[in-house]
């Protein structure tokens, strides 16, 4: 498994080559998310999905739902099972072991709950399958810096630097992800995303360094259900 992307795009499209076998059936919960860039990465998916293949695309923002599930077909060239549907990630209308992979892109930092919509959404995931899911990395490079060098880090403006979007409710440290994957039955594979962070100055060997790399913009993560 590669450890390190250059986009969060290259970390999904990568994991749909690890999912073997025929009649898939794939969830992306909360796939229209908050900016384009989001249901960009759905059809970029769905193009990669074999024909027998089967999605279903889960929001609670009814009219980009509705407008979204109008104009798919008309963007993709398959005959892939599509189905959108209004749902919550913390009450999902699927049975046990019904998925055989799950996107949960860009989404977990969202949640005011977000362990309730892990624990959910591994429910419906069915042994063998894959859970993948994105988030911005709280340890990343950017962020790093000003924990130790700015001096009011609990400013109303370094507290709005570190969680981004207005939007965001929590970012989670990597290894407390795997931590509770782990207590699920999950064995958990860790990447990292993407560095924004440009040092012109610095030597490219030092930004292919594991410590560097590490301080990426996001980290993606892929989990095997027993």
């Amino acid at each position: 498994m590669k450890k390190y992307y250059s986009s969060r795009l290259e970390f999904v499209i990568d994991s749909i080559d690890q999912i073997p076998g025929e009649n898939r059936k794939f969830l992306d919960a909360g796939f229209l998310g908050s900016t384009e860039m989001e249901g960009k990465i759905h059809i970029e998916v769905l193009k990669k999905l074999k024909p027998s293949d089967a999605m279903t695309g889960i929001d609670l923002n009814k009219e980009k739902l509705k407008n979204f599930s109008e104009h798919i077909k008309k963007m993709i060239n398959k005959n892939i099972h599509l189905e959108y549907l209004e749902a919550s990630v913390y009450s999902l209308p699927f049975p046990d072991d019904f998925f055989d992979g799950i996107f949960f892109l860009e989404v977990f930092e969202h949640l005011e709950s977000p362990y309730y919509a892990l624990k959910e959404l591994i429910r419906v995931l069915r042994p063998g399958g894959l859970f993948i899911m994105t988030t911005p990395n709280p340890l990343s490079l950017e962020k790093i810096l000003r924990f130790f060098f700015v001096k009011k880090i609990a400013s109303k403006k370094q507290l709005k630097l570190f969680k981004g979007a207005d939007d965001h409710k929590i970012l989670p440290h990597p290894q407390s992800v795997c931590n509770l994957l782990e207590t699920y039955a999950m064995k958990t594979e860790l990447s990292f995303i993407k560095q924004t962070v440009k040092l012109t100055f610095l030597p490219q060997t030092f930004f292919k360094m594991t410590f560097f790399r590490r301080l990426s913009a996001y980290f993606g993560i892929k989990s095997y259900k027993f």
